[in-house]
């Protein structure tokens, strides 16, 4: 689980703290998420894809992932088939934030 080969890794952990102000660094989980969803999004198996889990606030040092999580949703959002799309969140504010009309 130390690695960060995703080829190899048990568990691999998102570097979304540190692209979270690099918005030039979006491009690389923007191709992940339409791949990802290009295969996915009529799975019968799925109930849900889960874009990002706990997009943060900026506190204690820590930067805002919110702005990455709502641009990696926009990406998902505009290939989303059958599966519904979510992400994980304690906190209703955030939640609203990230509800879009449906098309």
């Amino acid at each position: 689980m130390w690695t960060t080969d995703s080829q190899r890794a048990f568990d691999v952990q998102s570097r979304g703290t540190e692209m979270a102000t690099h918005p030039s660094r979006w491009q690389g989980p923007s191709n992940y998420v339409a791949w990802l969803m290009g295969r996915y999004k009529n799975d019968d198996r799925l109930p849900a894809i889960e874009v990002m889990t706990e997009p943060s606030e900026r506190r204690e040092g820590s930067p805002c992932t919110i702005p990455l999580a709502k641009a990696m949703f926009k990406v998902g959002k505009s290939i989303q088939g059958k599966v519904p799309l979510t992400f994980g969140t304690a906190r209703i504010k955030q939640a609203e934030e990230f509800s879009f009309p449906r098309a």
